[in-house]
C-alpha cells in the first residue's frame, strides 16, 4: 500500500503532458539528454510546495542526475522533464551544469577528449564517484540495427545499472520488430537505454543506445546532438539491419563514427574488407571488431576507438564539430 507521502511523490498518470507544461515544448536553458542537474540547497519546505511532478524531479536532482536519468527515474516524458527542469532552474531551485560540447564553437575541447580516452583506458569497477557542483558531461552514441548488441554493450561498461526502456516482445510486436530466425532475443528497446562512466569527479561520460526500430528513428537527432561520436554495431549474420544506421551517419549527421563488428559467439564470420564492401563504407571510416560486448574491457576499448577517431580528425585539421 502506498503511503500518502509516497503518493504525493508519484507523477499523476492521468494528467496529460500539455497540462503540466501549459503547452510549452521549449526551455530557455540548454538541456541535452546528458546535461547534469543538481540541487545547490535542498529545502524541504520548497519541495512540499511543488506539484508532484516537479517535486519528484527536485528530489531526484539532489543526487545530481542527467536530464535523461531524471526522466527515466521519475517516469515523466523527456520533453515534459525538460520544461519542468527549466522552470525549476528559472526559480533558482536547481543548477543546470555545462556539457563538454560548447554552443559557441560547436566542438568538444581536445583536452577533454583526451581525458575521456585516458579514463576509458583506466576504467575499472571502482565505486561511482559523486560529481562535483562544477561537473560537466559528455556522451557517446551506440547505434545499429535491431538486435545487434547495443543494450548489452552499454550494460557491460556502465558503472551503474543501465537505465533502459526494454520491454518484453509480444507476438504482435514480432510482426513489427522481426528478428532473424532462431534468435533468442526476448526484449526490445522501445525508446533508448543509457549508462554512465565517471571519468573523474568533474567529468561524466554517458552512453546512449539508439532504438533500432524504424518507428523510433526520430529520436536519433536528439540523442546525437552534442555527442563526441558514435559506435555503429553490426552483426554480420544480419548485416542489413544496420544499413540505415550507417546511412544516417554518412548522410544525415556530421558526427564522426566507427563501425564495430560484434563477434557473436566469438567468431568473425566474414573478413572485415568484405564487411566494409557490403556496407559500402567509405575508406576513412574506421572498422573494428568488438570481441565480446558482454565484457567491460572489450566494450571500453571500442568506445576508446570512437574518441581516438574524433581526436585524429581534429588533429588532421578536419575541424570536426560535435553532433548538431
Amino acid at each position: 500500500m502506498v503511503s500518502s507521502e509516497g503518493a504525493k511523490m508519484m507523477p499523476n498518470p492521468w494528467v496529460r503532458p500539455y497540462v503540466l507544461t501549459a503547452g510549452r515544448t521549449r526551455t530557455k536553458q540548454r538541456l541535452l539528454v546528458e546535461t547534469l542537474v543538481s540541487v545547490p540547497h535542498y529545502d524541504p519546505q520548497v519541495a512540499a510546495s511543488l506539484l508532484p511532478e516537479s517535486r519528484a524531479l527536485y528530489e531526484l536532482a539532489g543526487r545530481t542526475m542527467s536530464v535523461a536519468e531524471l526522466s527515466a527515474h521519475s517516469k515523466i516524458a523527456l520533453g515534459v522533464t525538460r520544461v519542468l527542469i527549466g522552470d525549476l532552474a528559472a526559480n533558482h531551485l536547481v543548477a543546470v551544469h555545462s556539457t563538454a560540447h560548447s554552443d559557441r564553437d560547436n566542438v568538444i575541447p581536445s583536452l577533454t577528449l583526451e581525458r575521456i580516452r585516458n579514463g576509458l583506458a583506466a576504467h575499472s569497477d571502482e565505486p561511482t564517484q559523486v560529481p562535483t557542483s562544477q561537473a560537466i558531461s559528455a556522451k557517446i552514441v551506440v547505434a545499429g540495427g535491431f538486435g545487434v548488441g547495443k543494450t548489452t554493450l552499454v550494460g557491460s561498461v556502465s558503472e551503474i545499472p543501465p537505465v533502459n526502456t526494454e520491454a518484453w516482445m509480444t507476438q504482435a510486436g514480432k510482426r513489427v520488430d522481426a528478428l532473424e530466425s532462431g534468435s533468442q532475443k526476448t526484449t526490445t528497446t522501445v525508446a533508448m537505454d543509457f549508462g554512465r562512466i565517471s571519468i573523474d569527479r568533474d567529468l561524466v561520460l554517458y552512453l546512449f543506445g539508439t532504438p533500432g526500430q524504424p518507428r523510433f528513428w526520430f529520436l536519433w537527432d536528439d540523442l546525437c546532438r552534442g555527442a563526441i561520436g558514435a559506435l555503429v554495431l553490426v552483426d554480420t549474420r544480419n548485416l542489413e539491419v544496420s544499413f540505415p544506421a550507417v546511412n544516417y551517419f554518412e548522410n544525415d549527421s556530421d558526427l564522426p563514427f566507427v563501425v564495430g563488428v560484434n563477434l557473436f559467439d566469438g567468431q568473425l564470420w566474414h573478413d572485415l574488407d568484405a564487411v566494409r564492401e557490403a556496407l559500402a563504407l567509405k575508406p576513412e571510416v574506421p572498422m573494428i571488431t568488438v570481441d565480446d560486448a558482454r565484457h567491460r574491457r572489450s566494450s571500453a576499448q571500442a568506445l576508446m576507438e570512437v574518441v581516438t577517431h574524433t581526436l585524429n580528425l581534429r588533429n588532421d585539421g578536419a575541424g570536426v564539430p560535435a553532433g548538431r
